[in-house]
């Protein structure tokens, strides 16, 4: 009885170890990514890694296949290495257009499977070609300087292409396959003159490049989903400081704009005062003026406050075309039924013209909805004018004064601050 129920959890346990050791098993770090769209992006990724290296891998093959060339006349059959070199050539020139196509689907999001396998199937043919050379080494126990040479490229191109496969496990597999079918029949036939040292090492170094890819395949995995999660936190990141930022320039419209008429407020006016002298020339000349609306209180009494606001709303309309139809103009609500104005002016302006401007504009009644029939408003308007070097709150207090001589002496009309 307990060795029935020993043996089943004993298997599992071994395929469980096994199927986590050979890449792309069952229980291989790809397919244990969560997600599909995480899979997608895992696999991806680590397609476009493995094509990467894979081309780095052909550059590197034909320095080899130089060397081999070189060398070839100092072997036991030329004939054999030259013409292995040269279907090896044929496979590097084919893998390399493989390997470009794969890369160019992956960076369309077009299937690549197709490409992807004949890629594999072309690096099985180069572990194959590595091995066959090989062949060309005669049966015989001592190694002249120039078999050693070749003997020695090709390992280290059957590393190489098992490494730059390492990503993608079909390659490693083929390669794998590739590489034995070319190495084994003479490991095999030398077997009687140099014993089974040969066919035990190639045995144990393909089962080290095998152990190796499997966890430099669980590295390259995690790699790619850390890189998912930056690209994943970043793209959030974006999101969030592009809320921040409308949040921010919302609250400075709310902080520097009258609700009501969507004018600058006191506050916003005294900074743009500020930068409109900075712009300005040592000579320049400025204007200043306040408005005040005549008989606001009748008109909210008489037609109600939607009527008043309706006023206020015109005026700063109003007042918002004025200050865009012409340079160096701010505008913005004083306060209640007054607003403030400022402009830079040249020496050919009158002062009284830019007022008149004004008085013209504010003239006509109220297009919006809530302006009543046959309502009528005027405004009476203090000004003053000032160098570049004025203080703002001296020429409002002038301007004020002004403004109230205008009310006293029949409203609708406007005074100069003397």
């Amino acid at each position: 009885m307990d060795l029935k129920t020993r043996t089943p959890s004993s298997l599992n346990t071994l395929w469980d170890r096994l199927s986590r050791i050979v890449p792309g098993g069952p229980r291989s770090p790809v397919r244990a990514v969560p997600g599909s769209r995480v899979r997608t992006f895992v696999r991806e990724e680590l397609v476009r890694q493995f094509v990467l290296r894979e081309l780095l891998a052909i550059r590197s093959r034909a320095v080899g296949l130089f060397l081999i060339l070189w060398l070839s006349s100092d072997l036991f059959r030329p004939q054999w290495a030259v013409a292995v070199a040269i279907l090896h050539i044929v496979t590097v020139l084919i893998n390399h257009r493989s390997a470009k196509c794969v890369l160019d689907a992956v960076e369309r999001k077009q299937d690549y499977t197709r490409k992807l396998r004949h890629l594999s199937i072309g690096m099985g043919a180069t572990g194959f070609l590595w091995g066959a050379l090989l062949w060309s080494f005669p049966i015989v126990e001592t190694r002249t300087n120039a078999e050693f040479l070749v003997a020695l490229t090709s390992i280290v191109a059957i590393c190489l292409m098992m490494v730059a496969g390492a990503l993608y496990p079909p390659a490693v597999r083929s390669s794998l396959v590739g590489a034995s079918l070319g190495t084994l029949p003479i490991a095999i036939a030398i077997m009687p003159v140099v014993g089974p040292v040969l066919l035990v090492g190639f045995v144990i170094l393909m089962g080290i490049l095998l152990a190796f890819a499997s966890v430099f395949l669980r590295q390259a995995r995690r790699v790619a989903l850390l890189h998912r999660q930056h690209i994943h936190l970043s793209r959030r990141l974006a999101k969030v400081n592009g809320a921040l930022a409308s949040s921010m320039e919302q609250l400075r419209i709310l902080a520097e704009r009258d609700s009501l008429t969507q004018m600058r407020n006191r506050g916003a006016f005294e900074r743009a005062v500020d930068e409109l002298k900075a712009e300005g020339l040592p000579d320049d000349r400025y204007i200043v003026a306040l408005l005040d609306i005549d008989h606001f209180k009748q008109v909210n009494d008489r037609f109600g406050h939607a009527a008043g606001d309706a006023v206020l709303e015109h005026f700063g309309e109003v007042l918002g075309i004025w200050e865009r139809h012409g340079p160096a103009r701010i505008a913005a609500r004083w306060g209640g039924e007054e607003f403030i104005v400022a402009a830079r002016i040249d020496h050919a302006t009158r002062p009284s013209a830019v007022i008149e401007e004004l008085r013209a504009i504010l003239a006509p009644p109220g297009r919006n909805p809530g302006w009543p029939t046959g309502l009528r408003v005027s405004a009476s308007i203090g000004y003053c004018t000032c160098g570049t070097d004025f203080d703002l709150q001296r020429e409002t207090s002038r301007a004020d004064g002004a403004l109230y001589r205008a009310k006293n002496e029949g409203r609708d009309c406007y005074r100069l601050a003397a």
